[in-house]
């Protein structure tokens, strides 16, 4: 199952959150993909690669690029081993030497036990994942990503994309 846009924020910090538990009814005992509602990303074979990791036996799979140091603090952030194993998430930090940003997420359906409808998405579910001793993977892409959660990032996406 994969959910593009799953998501309108519906005013409460928890709304994308609870859009996903609504599709755990339908959902579980599938592997999901999630794209996250407010960005767009260049490589069309990233969803299919995070797809692939689950079925290659990862519990929880993120689609990562390498994101642009002045989008960092506003995208979740990964800390990546060599063998691509997620070794920590922090999302939104104010500062950070961490250079991956996750915009992709799938997942098994035994992780539906660590999502959280009381926190803003289903990326707080990744350390307590981790911390279970869960399969976590990083795929890496070379595309760009965009994050748009303001106006202006959705004009510099279109001005970019457009030339």
């Amino acid at each position: 199952l994969v959910l593009y846009g799953v998501s309108v924020q519906l005013g409460t910090s928890a709304g994308m959150t609870r859009d996903v538990l609504v599709a755990e009814k339908f959902a579980y005992d599938l592997n999901v993909v999630v794209a996250m509602p407010d960005i767009a990303i260049e490589d069309n074979q990233c969803i299919r690669a995070v797809a692939q990791s689950l079925d290659d036996g990862a519990d929880i799979s993120l689609g990562v690029f390498r994101a642009d140091p002045s989008q960092r603090s506003d995208l979740g952030m990964v800390d990546v081993a060599q063998s691509s194993k997620v070794l920590s998430a922090v999302d939104k930090p104010q500062e950070t030497t961490l250079e991956w940003a996750w915009l992709v997420m799938g997942w098994t359906p035994k992780m539906w036990r660590f999502v959280d409808p009381n926190t803003p998405h289903t990326g707080y579910a990744i350390n307590p994942a981790i911390e279970a001793g869960f399969d976590v993977r990083a795929v890496r892409y070379e595309g760009r990503g965009w994050n748009m959660n303001t106006r202006q990032q959705y004009f510099d996406f279109v001005r970019t994309v457009g030339q």
